[in-house]
């Protein structure tokens, strides 16, 4: 199960990643803003960092805390879609 949860994860958030950045910054690399200091650049960076910690807790088969960050995540990525109107 663990496995499964690390394949999923670097499969599909890299490009969820890039995906993200680009809306946030508001267009392609070299043609954007890429202040992280900004509100949406950190609810999209504390979004990934929980989703790191889900990658974490998942590999330790921790699974209540993996399900609190998985929990802490979607309300992040809520929030960060509020931000950048998306």
């Amino acid at each position: 199960q663990s496995e499964n949860l690390k394949s999923l994860l670097t499969l599909q958030l890299e490009m969820m990643r890039q995906n993200m950045e680009y809306v946030t910054a508001k267009g392609a690399p070299g043609y954007r803003n890429n202040d992280e200091s900004t509100p949406a650049f950190q609810k999209a960076n504390a979004f990934f960092q929980d989703i790191s910690d889900l990658n974490v807790y998942g590999k330790s088969k921790k699974w209540p805390e993996a399900a609190d960050s998985y929990s802490k995540a979607m309300g992040k990525l809520a929030e960060w879609k509020q931000l950048v109107a998306y």
